[in-house]
C-alpha cells in the first residue's frame, strides 16, 4: 500500500541516502541484560504483535513517478535468533557481546527492502541473556522507544499468561497522520514561513568549531558518545534558576551550551538545531513512528551580555519556534545553501526519564546496558537529560573531526561553565570559565544586572521527590484538573497548589503533552507558552480561568 511520506520521513530518507546505505548515523540501538527464565518464543511472538500494531515497523520506501512514498507492508513474523556467548578462560563474554552488538549496529539498513527492526538474543547461560534491539530512526524516535518497550512488555505478558493484550486502541495510523499533516501545511503554512524568513534572515555561517582536523570532503560520522553527570547540587540550582526566570531546566542547560559554543568558536550569532517532539495532537501519543522534528534556533551570545539575558533570549527563541513549528524541510527550502554549508552544525536534544528502566518483562530482572556506538550526523550531537534531581550531558562526535581528549575537555568546560552560570546568572558570559578550552572571546567585567542569583551551596536537595510547595492542596475544579494532567504527564506526586511544573520534572516534551490535554478537556487552545510562563499550579489555574471566561463555545 503506497502512502505519502511525512516530511520527517522524507528528510530522514534524503539524509540517509546522502550519507550512503552503510552510514549508521540514524540507527537506534539499545541493549538489555535479562536475568531469569526467559520465554524466547513469547518474546518473538510479542515482537510480531508489536509489528502488527505499529505500521512504521513494517514500512519500507520507494520512489514512484519521481515521488518518495512509504510502502506499508503486511504484518510479518519477527525472528529472534539466539546466539550462544562463547565460554572459556580466554573469552571476555561482555566484550564479545559488545563487539557483536557493534557489528549489528554497523550492518546498516536498506530502506527499500527492510526490515527496519532487528532483535538478537545472546545467551550466556540458560537464565542469562542479552537482548539487542536495533531500529532505523525513520521508523521510530525517542518518544516511540518508550511506547515500543511498553507495548512489547504487555504483548510478552499476554503471551506468557495466555490472555489478550491490554493496550489502548490506536485512534489513527502514522500514514494517516502524515497525509493529514501534508494537507494542512499545503493549505496553511504562510504565517509560520514568514516567521522563519524573518528569524533566519542573514544567518551567519554555521558555527565553525575549533576541530582537531580539517573536515573531510564527504560525510564521516563514525565516532562515539561520551557523557558527564550533573550532580544534584548543580541541578537543584538549575531548577531554582529555571523557576525564578520562568523557564525550564532544559532551557537553562541549552543556554549554557549555547554560551559555551559561542565562547569556544568565537561566533556570537549562531544557529543550533534543537529537537522537538512534534506531537501536539493527542492522537499521536501512542503511535510509534518518526515524529521528531528539528527547529533551527538562533541565539546571540555576545560576551558583554549576562547569562540571564542569554537565558531569556533562548527561552524566547524556543517558544516562538515551537509556536511557529514547521517541518525542517520546509524551513530550509527558504534558505538554499550548498550541502557543505548547513544551517547548523550542532544538534541538541532533550531526554526525559534519565535512569528509567525502559523494558520490563514479567519474571525477569532487567538492566539497560550503556550504548557502545553513537555516530553523529552533525559535528556535535548533544543530549541534555534531566530527571530526579539529576542531569547528564552526552556528546556524540565524529572521529574525523575531534580527538577524545578534546571532547573530554569540552564536557569538563560545560560542567564548570554551567555551575558558574547558575550560581551567578547576572555575570557576563565573557566572564564564565572555559576550563582548558581555547578561549575565542575575551573576558569582560561583570555588569550590574538584576537577575536571580542562586548559591549552589545553599540549596537543599531532599532524598525524596521534587520539593513541594507550601503544602496547601489544590482547591477548585481547575486546580484539580491541572493536578490530574500533571500527574499523568510527569508520573509525579502533585500535592500542593504551589507545586512547580519544572521542579516536579517537567520538560519540553511533557509541556507539549500538558498543553494538548488541557486544550482537549477545556475546549479551547492552551498555548505551550502558557504552560511555561505559569509553572506554579495555582497561577496556571488562575490564568486558565481567565482564558475560559473569554472563550466563546462554538455552536
Amino acid at each position: 500500500m503506497y502512502r505519502p511520506t511525512s516530511y520527517e520521513q522524507h528528510g530522514m530518507w534524503v539524509a540517509q541516502n546522502l550519507r550512503g546505505r552503510d552510514n549508521t548515523s540514524f540507527a537506534i540501538q539499545q541493549a538489555f541484560r535479562l536475568q531469569g527464565p526467559l520465554d524466547t518464543d513469547a518474546l518473538a511472538a510479542a515482537l510480531t504483535d508489536l509489528v502488527a500494531r505499529h505500521e512504521p515497523l513494517r514500512t519500507t520506501f520507494a520512489v514512484r513517478e519521481g515521488t518518495l512514498v512509504q510502502v506499508v507492508g503486511t504484518p510479518f513474523a519477527v525472528a529472534v535468533p539466539v546466539e550462544p556467548v562463547p565460554v572459556g578462560t580466554s573469552v571476555d563474554g561482555a566484550r564479545w557481546v559488545h563487539d557483536r552488538a557493534d557489528e549489528i549496529h554497523r550492518a546498516g539498513f536498506d530502506l527499500r527492502t527492510g526490515p527496519l527492526l532487528r532483535a538478537e538474543l545472546f545467551a550466556e547461560a540458560p537464565e542469562r541473556h542479552t537482548l539487542v534491539v536495533t531500529l532505523h530512526h525513520i521508523a521510530a524516535d525517542g518518544w516511540s522507544m518508550n511506547l515500543f518497550y511498553r507495548d512489547l512488555a504487555e504483548f510478552y505478558a499476554a503471551r506468557v499468561h495466555g490472555r489478550s493484550a491490554r493496550l489502548p486502541e490506536l485512534p489513527t495510523t502514522y500514514a494517516d497522520w502524515a497525509q493529514n499533516c501534508r494537507r494542512r501545511l499545503d493549505a496553511d503554512s504562510e504565517e509560520a514561513l514568514a516567521y522563519w524568513r524573518a528569524q533566519l534572515r542573514d544567518i551567519p555561517a554555521a558555527v565553525s568549531l575549533p576541530t582537531d582536523r580539517p573536515p573531510p570532503p564527504g560525510p564521516a560520522p563514525q565516532g562515539e558518545r561520551v557523557s558527564a553527570d550533573l550532580d544534584e547540587t548543580v541541578m537543584a540550582a538549575v531548577a531554582s534558576l529555571a523557576k525564578a526566570s520562568r523557564t525550564s531546566s532544559f532551557m537553562v542547560l541549552l543556554a549554557a551550551f549555547a554560551t559555551l559554543a559561542a565562547r569556544w568558536s568565537g561566533q556570537d550569532d549562531q544557529v543550533l538545531g534543537t529537537a522537538t517532539a512534534n506531537r501536539s495532537d493527542p492522537d499521536t501519543y501512542d503511535l510509534v513512528g518518526c515524529f521528531v522534528g528539528v527547529l533551527p534556533i538562533r541565539v546571540r551570545v555576545r560576551p558583554e551580555r549576562s547569562f540571564a539575558d542569554v537565558l531569556q533570549a533562548t527561552r524566547s527563541a524556543l517558544l516562538e519556534g515551537q509556536h511557529h513549528e514547521l517541518p525542517y524541510e520546509l524551513i530550509v527550502r527558504e534558505f538554499p545553501r550548498p550541502a557543505t554549508e548547513p544551517v547548523f552544525r550542532i544538534g541538541i536534544s532533550s531526554f526525559e526519564g534519565l535512569g528509567s528502566d525502559g523494558l520490563r518483562l514479567p519474571g525477569l530482572d532487567i538492566s539497560a546496558l550503556p550504548a557502545h556506538v553513537k555516530d553523529s550526523p552533525y559535528d556535535l550531537s548533544v543530549s541534555l537529560a534531566v530527571a530526579d534531581h539529576r542531569g547528564r550531558v552526552d556528546i556524540a562526535y565524529p572521529f574525523a573531526l575531534f580527538d577524545r581528549s578534546t571532547i573530554d575537555t569540552l564536557l569538563d568546560a560545560y560542567v564548570e561553565l554551567l555551575r558558574a552560570a547558575v550560581t551567578e546568572p547576572g555575570q557576563t558570559v565573557g566572564r564564565l570559565p572555559l576550563a582548558g578550552l581555547r578561549r575565542a572571546t575575551p573576558d569582560l567585567p561583570t555588569p550590574s544586572v538584576d537577575a536571580p542569583d542562586v548559591n549552589v551551596s545553599d540549596v537543599n536537595v531532599s532524598d525524596g521527590d521534587a520539593p513541594d510547595g507550601d503544602g496547601e492542596p489544590p482547591a477548585g475544579p481547575m486546580e484539580e484538573l491541572i493536578r490530574t494532567v500533571w500527574t499523568s504527564a510527569l508520573q509525579a506526586h502533585v500535592t500542593s497548589r504551589h507545586d512547580d511544573f519544572f521542579l516536579l520534572g517537567g520538560s519540553s516534551l511533557s509541556a507539549v503533552q500538558v498543553s494538548a490535554e488541557l486544550s482537549d478537556v477545556l475546549g479551547f487552545a492552551v498555548p505551550l507558552r502558557t504552560v511555561y510562563e505559569y509553572s506554579d499550579l495555582s497561577e496556571l489555574a488562575e490564568r486558565l480561568d481567565e482564558l475560559s471566561a473569554r472563550h466563546v463555545p462554538a455552536d
